[in-house]
């Protein structure tokens, strides 16, 4: 942002107003951008949300913005405009590093959530042979994310066996998942978050790599 406010005045002090403009609407839009992506990290995705629609008026092929804008939309389950989002910044930014993909996946995975599909890794494999819950699954180069489709379960009440090659996921009458990974998993970093109508597991490789 200060590097584009510097050019901007040094464009001023030149009288290039043109360039001056470009770079003074860069510094807005970043401005945006950064707040947008510090609201997300505080889990605010209203206000990244608002913050990335700011930074895209101000300048509509910003990349960041595009990519914070799906993000905010995901957390607020908005799954299909999230969707549309990645799916838009991935044809408009055909050569960016950004994991498109990954976010696409994942939202079609949220839309379709009550298909009963098990999603297999493209390099990791997990153990398939014993049903419990339903569950998605699917990776990124350092996480591993399943949902458990068990409506209404209570974090207090529910059983949490996390080991480098293992996860149990259970309470007093049901396991609702048991399943050897061929990834080994960091437990002390990895957790589960619990939703009206399921439980995100998320769980963080020890070694990351490129899928």
């Amino acid at each position: 942002k200060m590097e584009s406010i510097s050019k901007g005045k040094e464009a001023v002090e030149n009288g290039d107003l043109v360039s001056a403009l470009e770079f003074f609407t860069d510094s807005i839009a970043e401005a945006f951008v950064a707040r947008s992506s510090i609201h997300l990290k505080l889990n605010r995705p209203n206000d990244a949300l608002d913050d990335a629609n700011e930074a895209l008026k101000v300048k509509p092929d910003f990349e960041n913005a595009v990519f914070n804008k799906g993000i905010s939309l995901f957390n607020l389950q908005k799954y299909k405009c999230s969707l549309e989002c990645f799916k838009k910044g991935r044809k408009m930014f055909e050569k960016s590093e950004k994991n498109y993909e990954t976010w696409i996946r994942k939202c079609e995975l949220e839309i379709r959530g009550d298909d009963n599909e098990e999603i297999k890794p493209s390099n990791d494999k997990v153990d398939l042979k014993t049903e419990q819950s339903k569950f998605q699954f699917y990776q990124t180069a350092n996480k591993i994310f399943i949902t458990i489709f068990e409506k209404n379960q209570k974090e207090i009440e529910t059983k949490i066996d996390l080991k480098p090659l293992t996860v149990k996921i259970s309470n007093s009458e049901k396991i609702f998942f048991d399943h050897r990974l061929y990834s080994e998993i960091d437990p002390t970093q990895s957790y589960l978050k619990f939703y009206s109508q399921k439980i995100e597991c998320i769980l963080h490789k020890k070694n990351a790599h490129k899928l």
